[in-house]
């Protein structure tokens, strides 16, 4: 089943403990865990203590991102050999301080004009009352689709855990 998921490559966003990046190493995947360069001594020993012989080959790595279009080490991100398969975030939509920044970050790591678009997974649980805006935004540049199946809609149900997957339109949809 999870097969399909060796040798792709994912970003996580907001990384903390970098557990979904170990998770997707372990898999198989390439995987870059990024956060605020005061938070990244917490990634790093996780990532370490959890799959330090993946770190040795290379196939997980940690870096400083600071959200926004000029952000640092987003330029990093984008040069990278080839094009990132799956750009994740868990739980990083519960400051509407960041959002813009979120966004534009998205947006530079999801150019409208490639063919091959990452996979944007974001899953949060719901703290603010109301996500509304986020999202409208959010769907002027991208497909944005909330991910059901009977474990994800009771966890919906009984912890308010949502999983949304979102894929950039053509720059035609967007203006941008």
């Amino acid at each position: 089943m999870f097969s399909v998921l060796q040798g792709k490559s994912l970003i996580e966003l907001g990384a903390g403990t970098a557990l979904p990046s170990i998770v997707a190493s372990r898999l198989g995947m390439h995987t870059v865990a990024t956060d605020m360069i005061h938070v990244l001594p917490y990634s790093e020993a996780a990532i370490r203590s959890n799959c330090d012989d993946l770190v040795q080959t290379g196939a997980i790595r940690w870096q400083e991102l600071l959200w926004g279009a000029a952000g640092v080490g987003l330029s990093a991100l984008k040069t990278a050999s080839k094009q990132h398969d799956y750009i994740v975030g868990a739980d990083i939509v519960y400051n509407v301080e960041f959002f813009d920044d979120l966004l534009e970050t998205l947006l530079e790591l999801c150019p409208a004009c490639d063919k091959d678009q990452p996979t944007v997974l974001v899953c949060f649980e719901q703290r603010r009352r109301d996500l509304t805006s986020l999202w409208a935004t959010m769907e002027l540049h991208f497909h944005v689709e909330l991910v059901t199946s009977s474990m994800l809609d009771a966890c919906r149900r009984d912890v308010n855990v949502f999983l949304y997957q979102l894929h950039r339109k053509s720059r035609d949809n967007t203006g941008r």
